[in-house]
């Protein structure tokens, strides 16, 4: 049988179309629950010029659209912008921006020029897998070899005393 292949997990990371960079700045999130404008904080783990992914103080559905608003180190004003949730795990999310400006995508392009921002870890490399070898099968003159210094089995408990 074949080893299970991780080509699933590099393959999401090579269908974006933008780098991620690493980010741990504030988040602001405003969705509608009700029609009420629900504000909840959070912190913007990694950036890119679609979307970006964070931890959220509250609960988002996907598809649900929301309202981000945060400020880039080095850039003087905040981006704000709208996006659309893709995902949601524990606390965890993803956000797609949707109708980015031009500007507040400027922002985002000067930020990772000017703060040197590295690309997130599994994007910087490829990891090469190695193909499994297949078993060794050991041939019959192999296994009798094999029982023949073999040690004989221990009883598992010992024989009572002669008399």
């Amino acid at each position: 049988m074949a080893a299970p292949s991780l080509a699933s997990v590099f393959h999401s990371a090579s269908r974006r179309g933008f780098p991620r960079y690493p980010i741990d700045v504030l988040l602001d999130v405003v969705a509608l629950q009700s029609g009420i404008p629900n504000n909840m904080p959070g912190r913007c783990c990694d950036l890119s010029e679609t979307g970006l992914s964070a931890v959220i103080a509250g609960e988002l559905i996907a598809g649900q659209a929301v309202a981000i608003e945060l400020r880039l180190p080095n850039v003087g004003v905040p981006v704000r912008a709208r996006a659309q949730v893709r995902y949601q795990e524990r606390l965890r999310c993803g956000l797609q921006f949707v109708g980015l400006s031009a500007e507040q995508r400027e922002k985002i392009r000067y930020w990772t020029a000017q703060s040197g921002a590295r690309l997130n870890s599994v994007e910087a490399r490829r990891v090469e897998i190695p193909t499994p070898e297949p078993p060794v099968v050991a041939t019959a003159p192999e296994r009798e070899k094999r029982q023949r210094y073999a040690s004989p089995p221990t009883p598992l408990s010992s024989p009572p005393p002669a008399r």
